[in-house]
């Protein structure tokens, strides 16, 4: 696509989603291994930790997906453009909700003392880097669309 168009407005954004995404696939390769380490099994099943970061992977795959479409679409102000803002806004959204989950669990998971606290810590770690980065590109695509869509008082389906 050497020849591609693309729309600068959504570049910033769509950077800080994929960094989002890769802490993220740091985590859920970690949360996935400890379905299968004694000890931590257990807490990951019982803790709801792995629907939690698996449904955070699909919403930032999601918002990486609009935010690309967006960023190679010719900019405009019609019914697909609405359309795909309104769902990089809202995987964006159900993103931190699960963010914001899991960091409950992750902090109860530092209290178990049958848990080895490195694992909290390293976790821990990516979590905070792929809420960060949800956090810049949530910033980054504010700025990129018009006001009304942040106030509702714009046209909207």
């Amino acid at each position: 696509m050497a020849d591609a168009k693309t729309h600068p407005v959504w570049g910033p954004g769509l950077q800080a989603l994929r960094r989002s995404q890769y802490a993220q696939q740091v985590l859920a390769s970690i949360v996935h291994e400890w379905t299968v380490i004694d000890g931590l099994s257990a807490f990951v099943k019982q803790s709801n930790l792995l629907t939690l970061v698996d449904a955070s992977s699909a919403y930032r795959t999601e918002a990486v997906g609009d935010c690309i479409r967006l960023h190679f679409i010719p900019p405009a102000e019609d019914e697909e453009h609405r359309r795909i803002i309104g769902r990089l806004l809202s995987s964006t959204a159900k993103a931190r909700k699960a963010d914001k989950l899991s960091e409950l669990v992750l902090a109860d998971m530092r209290t178990v003392e049958s848990i080895d606290k490195s694992w909290a810590e390293i976790a821990t770690m990516w979590h905070e880097q792929r809420c960060y980065w949800l956090k810049a590109a949530a910033l980054s695509v504010r700025q990129a669309v018009p006001e009304s869509v942040w106030t509702g008082s714009g046209s909207q389906s």
